[in-house]
């Protein structure tokens, strides 16, 4: 008797837990289709229209996919063969208000009507592997810090002449991911923005124009 309670007892928790602990059910929709593997990703109000908008890349073509419904998208082409890895970001470059994108080493400038072609730069940034924007040096205005693997972290401040090469500053090595989605804060609390790449963080000192690696993971590898 009393294993058949004991069973009868833990059939109701198994049961209990599996109806508050079951797994949500979404619905997938597809947006459109991409040749090959696609990155340079992000969600941005492209045509200003008030409503988010689907932006990826691949190595030889960018594009924007136009929200008109959860299972109603229309595929631009915004341009080719941007000079990047796979790091790409959503931003107003040039302040006119329009969502621009930035792929790698050069960006494309919204012409502010869906049927027009976006306008290519060349900015020299390197070809990222990854993105983020955070205001570096303070100035109130948007910058982007690029990672490459091979080339290092750099930042660039693209405010004063965005059509022209961008001076990059470099903060330090990179390594093959990791400053992406959340890698900028301030880390030390001194009023300006930090950069944090996997093991270790970098503090911005002299509004970007310094930087100081700290480690903050230390890593052990034995034969357990």
């Amino acid at each position: 008797m009393k294993k058949l309670i004991y069973y009868i007892i833990l059939n109701i928790v198994i049961n209990t837990y599996s109806v508050f602990c079951q797994f949500p059910e979404f619905k997938f929709y597809t947006l459109g289709t991409t040749d090959e593997l696609s990155a340079q990703t992000s969600l941005a109000d492209a045509d200003k229209d008030g409503d988010l908008d689907w932006i990826v890349g691949t190595a030889d073509t960018v594009w924007w996919f136009e929200y008109q419904g959860p299972d109603h998208w229309i595929k631009h082409v915004i341009g080719l063969a941007p000079a990047t890895e796979t790091g790409g970001i959503a931003l107003d470059v040039d302040g006119d208000g329009l969502v621009d994108q930035i792929s790698g080493g050069t960006w494309y400038k919204n012409p502010g009507d869906p049927n027009k072609t976006w306008v290519k730069y060349s900015s020299k940034a390197i070809p990222a592997h990854e993105c983020i924007s955070a205001d570096i040096n303070n100035d109130g205005k948007p910058d982007v810090v690029m990672m490459n693997d091979t080339k290092g972290i750099y930042w660039y401040d693209f405010s004063s002449a965005p059509t022209k090469s961008w001076k990059g500053t470099r903060i330090g090595d990179g390594v093959r991911s990791g400053i992406g989605p959340l890698g900028c804060g301030d880390f030390d609390e001194d009023g300006d923005l930090d950069i944090a790449r996997t093991n270790m963080w970098f503090e911005n000192q002299d509004h970007g124009s310094r930087w100081v690696p700290h480690l903050s993971l230390k890593m052990v590898v034995k034969d357990l």
